[in-house]
Formats: structure tokens, C-alpha cells, sequence
């Protein structure tokens, strides 16, 4: 019984182990300015959740949505970008959008933590790099 507890065990820390112990706010101001320019110019990308998320994070290659809930109108996304950076491997955003009468998605809030290498959380201390 006691190696089927352990392996339950390590089995819930595996599946939280995205879940950060701290998160770094971010700037949404000048994104949202962009948004509304975006949506004087009838682009498209404005009116999906998912593109508006990519604009944000930049485009990256590689993105992995660990979790996303919402009703239609609000919507939070909590999103994994691999990362080769100094001492980093991994960042962690949680990403808060709701939908404005026009339809198009505005960033309410933007956290962000990273996984350091040989870490198990996600958190906001200083990685340090190892060359």
C-alpha cells in the first residue's frame, strides 16, 4: 500500500507541476493600444482569442496551452513557452482576455513565471546559468 500512495503521490505532483508558486505581472497597456489600432483596420486576428494570446506572447514557434476556460466572454488561457535562455527552460503565462461589445478580445491581465533549469516550479526567482 505504501509504494501505491508514493506513486499516486508523484503521480499529483507530476500533473501540478506547471502550477507556479509566484507570477510577475505584465504590461497590457500598449498591447491593448494595438488591439484597438488593429481593430480600426478591420484585421482579423482581433476577433480569435488564440491569435490575440500568439500576438501578445509574440509568435513564438512553440507554445503549449496547458489550460483555457471561459464562457465566451471572458476567457483565461494559462500557456507553456519552451525556452533556451540563460538558466531558463520554460515560461509560464496565465493570460486574462474579455470580449468588448465589437467583438473583438482585449487583454484584462498578463502574469508570467519560469521554470529554471534543474528546477521543478514555476516561479519569478532569479535562474542562475550554467555555462
Amino acid at each position: 500500500m505504501i509504494i501505491s500512495c508514493t506513486l499516486l503521490l508523484s503521480w499529483f505532483a507530476a500533473a501540478d507541476s506547471w502550477m507556479p508558486l509566484s507570477y510577475a505581472e505584465q504590461p497590457t497597456r500598449g498591447f491593448n493600444r494595438l488591439i484597438s489600432e488593429s481593430e480600426a483596420k478591420q484585421e482579423n486576428w482581433v476577433k480569435d482569442s488564440e491569435q490575440v494570446a500568439l500576438h501578445y506572447l509574440g509568435n513564438p514557434d512553440e507554445l503549449e496551452i496547458l489550460q483555457q476556460q471561459g464562457d465566451g466572454k471572458q476567457l483565461e488561457l494559462t500557456v507553456r513557452q519552451p525556452l533556451d535562455r540563460a538558466g531558463v527552460e520554460s515560461a509560464l503565462y496565465l493570460l486574462q482576455l474579455k470580449k468588448t461589445a465589437q467583438g473583438t478580445w482585449q487583454l484584462q491581465n498578463a502574469r508570467m513565471a519560469w521554470r529554471c533549469k534543474n528546477s521543478s516550479n514555476f516561479d519569478t526567482r532569479r535562474c542562475q546559468a550554467n555555462y
